[in-house]
């Protein structure tokens, strides 16, 4: 189990260095609303996570490593993150190349924009989905339940490896509502720093953190093979 939790982290990392999202939680931190909607965007967040990376396992180790082994098919798990991994690298060299003709003040996806606005329930909804089905969170919290499901042996196994995984994979989203929640007024002034910072730089980070993800695909999928 040690060497499935290991050979977990490079994904959890790829989806916590998620810049959108961190930016939407600092953003509900400094509404009017901040302590309701930034803990449900987190909650919903974790969940979402956990929820996709549930089902690929359980799809894994009852449909689809059965099927590999039927038909000593074994090196596909190694070429699937290969493959996935060189796609987010190109797709991130796209993205810094255009991101340097983007004016800094483009807008914002439309959800950000109205975070101020959104009540703990909508912001779980937002935090969920977010999570769960945006492409790339979607794509690594699959590969995840791959590695889950062919490393896990039981339920006990499979769930310390799951909840590992979402843990890590939100700490860049659990952790400013925890420290805003206990430095109060004194952390404002930091959060709202951080605000500003990502606004400079989100594109840079967005395209530095997708290939990350490309870069531990591949590694995973070496050695595997």
């Amino acid at each position: 189990m040690i060497g499935g939790i290991a050979e977990l982290i490079p994904h959890a990392l790829a989806i916590a260095i998620s810049p959108m999202p961190v930016l939407g939680v600092i953003l509900m931190l400094l509404s009017s609303r901040g302590k309701g909607s930034s803990i449900g965007f987190s909650v919903g967040w974790v969940t979402g996570v956990a929820f996709i990376t549930a089902g690929a396992s359980a799809l894994s180790s009852l449909v689809i490593l059965p099927s590999l082994s039927a038909a000593e098919s074994h090196p596909l798990l190694a070429a699937v993150p290969i493959v996935l991994g060189a796609g987010f690298v190109a797709l991130g060299i796209v993205q810094l190349v255009r991101g340097s003709r983007v004016a800094p003040d483009a807008e914002l996806p439309g959800w950000l924009s109205r975070v101020d606005r959104l009540s703990p329930a909508r912001a779980s909804l937002v935090g969920f989905a977010y999570a769960a089905f945006r492409p790339k969170n979607f794509v690594i919290s699959v590969a995840a339940g791959l590695v889950i499901g062919q490393r896990g042996h039981d339920l006990a196994e499979v769930t310390i490896m799951v909840v590992v995984f979402s843990v890590v994979a939100s700490l860049t989203i659990v952790a400013p509502v925890v420290i805003f929640a206990f430095g109060g007024d004194r952390v404002k002034g930091a959060v709202r720093s951080a605000r500003g910072w990502l606004l400079r730089h989100i594109r840079t980070i967005g395209s530095v953190a997708i290939l990350f993800v490309g870069a531990a695909l591949i590694v995973i999928g070496l050695v595997k093979l």
